[in-house]
This record gives C-alpha cells, sequence and structure tokens, in this order.
C-alpha cells in the first residue's frame, strides 16, 4: 500500500478515537448532573416525609390538648351537677354532660386514627432515609468512578492527540489539507474502508473495475458521489 495510504488511514483511526474520547467526555457532566438530579429526588422525599411525620405529630399534640381540655370541663360539669337544686337545669347539665363525652369519645378516635397515621409516617420516614442513604452512597461511587473516567479520557485525548500531530506531520501538507476538507464537509469522516463493492460512507454501489483499482492500493482514489478516499480492508 501506498505510505500516502497508510498515512491516511493512520490519520483517520486516530481522529475515530479522538472523536469517540470526546463524545464519551461530553457524556460525563450529563451523567453526573443525573446522578445528582436523583440524589436531590430522594432527599426531596425524605424532606416531604419529614413534614407529614411532623404535620402529624401537631395534630396528635392538639387533639391530645383538646382532650384534655375536654375532660376538665367534664369533670367541672360533672361537680357541678351535685349542686344543682332545679330539675330544669339538672337535665340541661345532663345534656352538657352526654355532649361532653360524645365530643371526647371523638377525639379519641381521632386520635387513635392519628397515631395509626403517624406509625404510617414512621415507617415510610425511615424507608426514605435508607433509600436516600443507599442513593446518597450510589451517587459517590458514580461520581468518583465518572470522575476517574474523565481523567483516563483526558489522558488518552493527549495521546492520541500528539500521534496525530506526529502523522500529520509526516504527510504532504496538500494531501492533509484534502483530508481536513473531506473530513470537515463528511461529519469527521474522510477515509473509509472497503471490502465489497459499496461505499460504506454513502452505501454507494462502485464499479466492479474501480474496485480493483482500489484493491491494488497504488493510488489515491475518492468515492465518485460521497468524496471520501477508498482504501480496501486488510486487517481479514
Amino acid at each position: 500500500m501506498l505510505e500516502d495510504l497508510t498515512l491516511l488511514l493512520d490519520l483517520q483511526n486516530l481522529d475515530n478515537q479522538i472523536s469517540d474520547a470526546l463524545k464519551l467526555k461530553e457524556e460525563i457532566p450529563k451523567d453526573l448532573e443525573l446522578c445528582r438530579k436523583e440524589q436531590m429526588r430522594v432527599e426531596e422525599n425524605v424532606k416531604q416525609k419529614e413534614e407529614l411525620f411532623f404535620e402529624k405529630q401537631k395534630t396528635r399534640k392538639n387533639l391530645e390538648l383538646d382532650l384534655e381540655t375536654e375532660n376538665e370541663t367534664l369533670k367541672r360539669y360533672q361537680r357541678q351537677l351535685f349542686d344543682v337544686r332545679d330539675n330544669k337545669e339538672y337535665q340541661a347539665m345532663l345534656r352538657e354532660i352526654e355532649g361532653k363525652k360524645q365530643k371526647i369519645s371523638r377525639l379519641e378516635e381521632q386520635i387513635l386514627m392519628v397515631l395509626e397515621d403517624i406509625d404510617e409516617c414512621t415507617t415510610d420516614l425511615e424507608e426514605a432515609k435508607k433509600l436516600a442513604d443507599a442513593g446518597k452512597a450510589k451517587c459517590e461511587a458514580t461520581e468518583s468512578e465518572l470522575r476517574r473516567r474523565d481523567e483516563a479520557l483526558k489522558e488518552t485525548l493527549i495521546i492520541r492527540e500528539d500521534e496525530r500531530k506526529r502523522v500529520a506531520a509526516r504527510m504532504k501538507p496538500d494531501l492533509l489539507a484534502r483530508y481536513e476538507r473531506i473530513r470537515k464537509g463528511r461529519g469527521g469522516v474522510a477515509v473509509v474502508t472497503i471490502e465489497g463493492g459499496t461505499c460504506p460512507g454513502c452505501f454507494t454501489a462502485l464499479p466492479p473495475q474501480f474496485v480493483n483499482e482500489i484493491r491494488k492500493g497504488t493510488q489515491i482514489l475518492p468515492c465518485e458521489h460521497c468524496g471520501r478516499i477508498l482504501i480496501w480492508r486488510t486487517d481479514g
């Protein structure tokens, strides 16, 4: 194969590796953001569970205070009952006492229901905290791995860029300029390898005689349709 073809293929392979590394590197901030958003979501869930728990506790406390007040009022009414001499007044006091008992009963039922809610809230809160702790550990591990990957990709890019400079320096200026022009116009791919009768870049069928010339590897031949430089695949 002509040295020019070898250099073109080497340069394209390096550019492919650089492009792949850059794409992977660009994904890292997105992955970090997703990780942090998920952590914020589970932490917000814990906050909501805590707020609900404290709200239920406040409700219970208020109900218990109301119950205490009603019990004190009931006891007072019951004491006053012994001092009533008028039958009409006596019956009215009995109705007041019965009303207080019913209200106390309702308050006790409400407290029991709130206590059940508190138990449920406690379970939900504990589960949310466990999920948040697990999510935090996972996020920290993911961030550590992503940072390690970012450093590795930086190192890879430095090495590949250096290799690219050395390959480009060995190429004829006009050939390098031609390569760069095609690459810019064809989405980063200026050189493609073939092993059949179709251009892998644009999937256009190639004339058999043209394919034979490419296979010889004695000259630089572009695809007549997309302009990419065609090289016969020799790696089996």
